[in-house]
């Protein structure tokens, strides 16, 4: 008889038959068992497998976190597949949660797969958020028109590593190399540019001889006129597309 899939281990999930731990988030709690926690999450094998009071208790808090964000992480190291597929929404994400809250909930997703050290959540999240920037990659490789969207998924993907020190750099890697690959004038825009360079700023790993890391100069954002971030803009706009901040002061 053959084995059952691992996946069949979400059965399991929220379920208190031989659950050792309760996880705790705010006034949310699931039942858990820390066998299957220990070998998705490095923090959590280090938890319940060192010589800490934590290994030993039957319940264990998480703070920081929506319990909403919690749950996806508890959900998806249960029900998730043995692969790395494509980050299937739906399935992860709370039903109740309103469809435009989806880029601060991934966020959120792969910030929790990072402290909680869930790689295959990580990269599950990083391939969703990849791919969504390339699509208004491709938007803007037609028309230079100023796309909000596009700005505000650059933004918060460079803020938690221009703010912190977060040793996962799949997500900042990965939306960086999709962008260069991108021969387009989508790579002027000052939001693209300031995720290249806070991409560039936060990469102990790369030495400063890096062919990647010189691509662009060392400027921040202040040091990037208006002025001149139009007039290369209007040049390398394709003739019938208009750029929404064209001419500002």
């Amino acid at each position: 008889m053959s084995a059952r899939p691992s996946w069949h281990k979400g059965i399991l999930y929220d379920n208190p038959v031989r659950s050792d731990v309760v996880i705790k988030c705010g006034s949310h709690e699931y039942h858990a068992h820390k066998v299957i926690l220990m070998a998705a999450s490095g923090l959590f094998y280090t938890a319940f497998n060192g010589n800490f009071s934590v290994a030993e208790a039957s319940s264990y808090e998480i703070d920081g976190y929506e319990p909403e964000i919690v749950e996806s992480m508890i959900r998806y190291i249960y029900k998730s597949p043995p692969s790395d597929k494509p980050f299937e929404r739906p399935y992860y994400k709370p039903s109740n949660w309103p469809s435009d809250c989806t880029l601060d909930w991934t966020l959120q997703c792969f910030a929790i797969a990072n402290e909680y050290q869930v790689p295959s959540l990580c990269r599950a999240v990083t391939g969703y958020i990849t791919e969504s920037c390339a699509k208004h990659v491709e938007k803007l490789k037609s028309c230079n028109k100023h796309d909000k969207t596009f700005s505000f998924i650059l933004d918060h993907i460079s803020a938690p590593y221009r703010d912190n020190v977060i040793a996962d750099r799949l997500l900042i890697e990965s939306v960086a190399d999709m962008l260069t690959k991108s021969f387009c004038h989508a790579l002027i825009r000052p939001e693209v540019m300031e995720l290249l360079y806070v991409r560039r700023t936060t990469r102990p790993d790369k030495p400063p001889s890096d062919p990647v890391s010189t691509m662009f100069r060392p400027v921040t954002m202040s040091d990037w006129s208006k002025k001149n971030a139009s007039r290369a803009m209007s040049s390398m706009s394709n003739p019938g597309c208009s750029d929404n901040r064209r001419g500002t002061a």
